[in-house]
C-alpha cells in the first residue's frame, strides 16, 4: 500500500492551507484522497505533486477552475513555458508599468488586481 499522509503535511509541502485543499477537492475535484477508517483525508505524492503544481499556476494568477481541468503534464508544461518566458503572467513583477502616458499604467495595474479579486477565496 503506497504512504499517504495528512492534510497538514500536504499543506506544509504545497504552501496551501487546509481550507484551499479541501475548497479545491469539493469545488473543483482537483484531487480525490482516500479516507482513514476515522474518516479523515489521506494524501498520495501523486495527490501533493498535483497540488504543488496548481499552486504554483494560481500563483501567477491564473484561475483555478480552469487549471484544475488539465491533467498534471499539461500543468508542467505550463509552468516550463512561464519559466522560459518570465514576461507573461507571472516572473515576479505582476504589476510591472508600462511607459505610456495615456492611463495604461493604471489599466495595467487594474486588470492585475481584477485577476486576483476574482481568484480569491472568501471561505
Amino acid at each position: 500500500m503506497p504512504f499517504k499522509v495528512s492534510i497538514q503535511t500536504v499543506a506544509e509541502r504545497t504552501g496551501l492551507t487546509a481550507h484551499a485543499i479541501r475548497a479545491w477537492e469539493r469545488r473543483y475535484q482537483a484531487i480525490e484522497p482516500t479516507r482513514s477508517p476515522g474518516k479523515h483525508r489521506l494524501y498520495s505524492e501523486e495527490d501533493i505533486y498535483r497540488l504543488s503544481l496548481l499552486a504554483q499556476a494560481t500563483r501567477s494568477g491564473r484561475m483555478i477552475s480552469r487549471l484544475c481541468r488539465l491533467e498534471n503534464t499539461e500543468l508542467a508544461k505550463l509552468l516550463q513555458e512561464e519559466a522560459r518566458n518570465p514576461s507573461g503572467t507571472s516572473g515576479g513583477r505582476p504589476f510591472a508599468l508600462s511607459t505610456d502616458s495615456s492611463g495604461a499604467d493604471c489599466r495595467q495595474i487594474l486588470d492585475r488586481i481584477m485577476v486576483f479579486v476574482r481568484n480569491f477565496d472568501t471561505q
